[in-house]
């Protein structure tokens, strides 16, 4: 998901036959190992297992509204993403993982990442440190 300013990004294929124009915002934010749910005013929308073409039309109800807040639980590591027009990203980590933690998502900007763990720990790097480099807090 793309938040902040937007930019255009036009990508030119090496054999001058193809262009392709995307619209990036300043932040963006990456969903991986995680369960999570959206929701809106009128309740849920879509979650984890769903089928894709109901997670693109719950994501695009996202579409132009405002990521105003993010909410952390330091024990559960649960994290809520609150959206100016009611939307609501909740984020919870998977059962079993405590042994390995995923990171369950990650905010970015083109230089910096803020990344968290299912096991309640952070990392605030640059977007170049390699895995494995990053350093991990607790929340």
């Amino acid at each position: 998901m793309e938040f902040g300013d937007p930019e255009l990004v036009v990508h030119e294929w090496p054999s001058g036959l193809r262009r392709s124009v995307n619209v990036h915002g300043a932040w963006h934010l990456w969903i991986y190992c995680c369960r999570w749910t959206l929701s809106d005013k009128g309740g849920r929308l879509a979650e984890r297992d769903d089928a894709d073409g109901e997670i693109d039309r719950a994501v695009h109800l996202l579409n132009g509204q405002k990521l105003i807040g993010v909410e952390i639980d330091r024990t559960s590591a649960e994290t809520r993403f609150l959206f100016d027009l009611g939307g609501l990203l909740a984020t919870s980590p998977n059962p079993n993982n405590s042994d390995d933690p995923d990171v369950q998502w990650k905010l970015m900007t083109a230089e910096t990442c803020f990344k968290v763990r299912a096991d309640g720990c952070f990392s605030l790097g640059s977007m170049k440190a390699r895995p494995g480099e990053e350093s991990w807090e607790r929340l």
